[in-house]
């Protein structure tokens, strides 16, 4: 992913992640951003914290792997999970 503007944080854009809570992904910092740093669905849009809530440093880089699998899993595991029980 290429580089943010300086902010604490940085939403991923990416079409397999858009609007899915129930996506899988996983990220590392690439360069520049010495913070630590976790990934949070906000507003229908996966995001990069830094959990120190310190700046990203203007063009931080990240590296992002998202499991299509997984995520087509997940989110056809919960297709029947209403709380309502059958008999």
């Amino acid at each position: 992913m290429g580089g943010p503007a300086a902010g604490v944080s940085a939403a991923l854009d990416n079409v397999l992640l858009n609007g899915e809570p129930c996506g899988r992904v996983y990220v590392s910092s690439g360069n520049l951003d010495p913070h630590p740093i976790e990934v949070k669905y906000v507003a229908k849009r996966w995001t990069i914290v830094n959990v120190d809530g310190a700046a990203m440093p203007l063009g931080a880089r990240f590296n992002v792997v998202v499991d299509e699998a997984a995520t087509q899993f997940c989110r056809y595991d919960h297709i029947f999970h209403d709380g309502v029980e059958g008999s």
